[in-house]
């Protein structure tokens, strides 16, 4: 993180040249073990927005027998969250149990908490917010100053653009990498037309619907559902 104030210096000076800003993170996961993945968000001129996420633990399970790491899918995937100003929905393309799926998912106005920490990082003096989403708390830490007022994932309209970000487990954070400008058009690339609601998600990824549990209660063959790690764990309408 240290040489990021300067990184992000020299590239703001070119800003705006270009059609697209990309903002490159890590995406550091800490589930049975740490990993790090490439994240980078791509906002056009045009108004769209892309984020991404490129998944693989290759080179990366330190010890294969241990508990979890040999039921870890070792492929290689995108991630893909793709949405833009006229559109009041996401799109994302993401993989589950070895599967790609492609959902519909509403923006929700994210509320900001703002905190009176601050932070030096490289001469760049940070600010912080805290937000609550979908079963998870975050710690915000952005550049106030910025031009730029971008984050990672759904962090969506932050008050800067965001250095670092991660919840109150520890189990998932962010933190810049870079800032660059190029000639690149933002493009849908999700090739579907067959959405998903997001209602479906947690059903898909954590195994059992809340039906699915009571038509199951009487089976002799217990039904668990798979543990809630994943970024969303509780969602607005399952209350």
């Amino acid at each position: 993180m240290k040489k990021i104030g300067s990184l992000v210096l020299s590239c703001m000076i070119c800003m705006f040249f270009g059609q697209t800003t990309t903002v490159e993170y890590d995406f550091k996961v800490n589930i049975y073990q740490p990993y790090v993945f490439p994240a980078k968000l791509s906002l056009g001129t045009n108004g769209n927005v892309k984020y991404t996420v490129l998944y693989g633990i290759a080179g990366q399970v330190k010890n294969s027998g241990a508990y979890g790491n040999s039921l870890v899918d070792r492929s290689y995937y995108e991630y893909i969250l793709f949405t833009n100003k006229q559109n009041p929905y996401y799109i994302i393309k993401d993989k589950i149990s070895r599967k790609e799926y492609v959902f519909k998912d509403t923006k929700h106005k994210i509320q900001y908490v703002h905190k009176n920490d601050k932070k030096e990082v490289d001469g760049k003096l940070l600010s912080s917010v805290t937000i609550e989403f979908r079963g998870r708390k975050y710690t915000i830490w952005y550049d106030a100053q910025s031009k730029i007022k971008t984050g990672p994932w759904k962090f969506s309209s932050p008050p800067g653009l965001v250095y670092e970000a991660y919840d109150d487990t520890g189990t998932y954070r962010w933190e810049l990498k870079s800032v660059n400008k190029s000639k690149e058009i933002v493009k849908n690339t999700i090739d579907s037309h067959d959405f998903l609601a997001y209602t479906e998600y947690p059903i898909l990824k954590y195994g059992l619907s809340s039906q699915f549990k009571k038509d199951g209660s009487t089976d002799h063959n217990t039904r668990i559902e798979q543990d809630r790690t994943s970024l969303e764990t509780k969602f607005e309408w399952e209350n």
